[in-house]
């Protein structure tokens, strides 16, 4: 049996470190909103990191950054995970969705 697990949380950092022994995640740097000088903006690195609760099995997780204007989908990452795992997408030079 599979069960979808629920979003509990969403950050945009600039790094997650995970520590090797314990596997515990570090946030590192996590912002609310960034500010740029002009748009189009220069493609910086950020990750997404989710906390997932309430899931059941390995499934197909997706993150898909999209334009608010137009829904155009910027980038997407997906793996099979355990639904209760944390759940991290780095990029490398990404331009932001708001470009």
């Amino acid at each position: 049996m599979k069960q979808r697990p629920v979003a509990i949380g969403l950050l945009v950092c600039e790094q997650v470190i995970i520590e090797e022994g314990t596997r515990n995640f570090t946030p590192v740097n996590c912002v609310s909103r960034y500010t740029v000088k002009e748009i189009p903006s220069v493609p910086f690195p950020f990750v997404v990191f989710t906390t997932l609760v309430d899931g059941i099995g390995v499934m197909p997780l997706e993150i898909r950054i999209q334009r608010l204007d137009t829904l155009e989908v910027i980038t997407r990452h997906s793996a099979r995970r355990l639904s209760y795992d944390p759940f991290c997408f780095q990029t490398r030079r990404q331009r932001p969705p708001w470009r």
